[in-house]
């Protein structure tokens, strides 16, 4: 994903919302990442699949990339009605192969009627629909994705110690990703300082540029032992040392610090 960002540079948030359906194997795979990349980038020439289809195709350079597309062309080239394309792009998406030959013959037929297509250009038109429908995703879900993806982007880029707390305390139990987002914080020049007994909150924590690691996410340490530090920490105003020995692991109180 980073590497297609990198690639495709976008440049406002209509760049963004394609990459989330482009980054997926049918995708990658086929081929369509590339050319859909090299159009963008200007090093290839946008070429579409017929004049009709221009228009439709204009926002991805020429690629039949989201099933509203699909859609679009079978309605405005062959005349079909919104549930008939929508029955069109579900044949396609879940490779209903008999539907789709069926709907083949539609297709062509109201094509050179109500379009005045050639028959082998409506032909096509559909043969490139249906090679491209499996790899189809629905725009308007892309475009939920990117919004998140925009929003967290530009948390991360303007207040990376809040966005990565928040971001370590909703996987805290996942050591796994824990390692795996702290490495990616210190990838920015910041540090996850180590749990304190007198600092540390229950979770991830703020401290200037840098994040503290929560009590809670400390393997083996119970919710209630954390809430019973806190609540100490709190009622008491008193710093806590946490000691131990090989034979009595045990926790005592300091007087207040000035």
């Amino acid at each position: 994903m980073r590497q297609l960002l990198r690639d495709l540079k976008p440049e406002s948030f209509d760049d963004v919302v394609p990459v989330v359906a482009l980054y997926r194997p049918g995708p990658l795979g086929s081929g369509m990442v590339a050319d859909f990349v090299k159009r963008k980038r200007g090093y290839e020439k946008v070429e579409h699949i017929h004049p009709t289809c221009a228009h439709i195709l204009e926002d991805t350079y020429g690629v039949l990339l989201y099933q509203e597309q699909i859609m679009k062309i079978a309605m405005e080239v062959a005349s079909f009605s919104a549930v008939e394309s929508d029955t069109l792009r579900t044949a396609m998406s879940k490779k209903k192969h008999d539907k789709i030959a069926e709907l083949r013959e539609i297709f062509v037929e109201r094509s050179v009627e109500k379009a005045n297509l050639k028959k082998e250009d409506a032909e096509r038109i559909y043969e490139l629909m249906a090679a491209f429908g499996s790899y189809g995703f629905n725009k308007s879900h892309t475009a939920c994705y990117a919004v998140i993806a925009y929003q967290t982007a530009y948390l991360k880029a303007n207040y990376p110690a809040e966005f990565m707390a928040a971001l370590l305390t909703s996987i805290m139990d996942n050591k796994t990703k824990v390692a795996q987002y702290v490495e990616d914080f210190r990838r920015l020049k910041r540090e996850v300082l180590p749990p304190d007994i007198n600092r540390s909150e229950a979770d991830f924590g703020v401290e200037g540029d840098d994040i503290r690691f929560g009590l809670a996410a400390v393997k083996n340490v119970g919710r209630a032992v954390v809430d019973a530090i806190l609540a100490e920490r709190e009622e008491n105003g008193i710093t806590l040392r946490c000691t131990s020995s090989a034979a009595e692991p045990r926790m005592r109180a300091l007087p207040e610090e000035p």
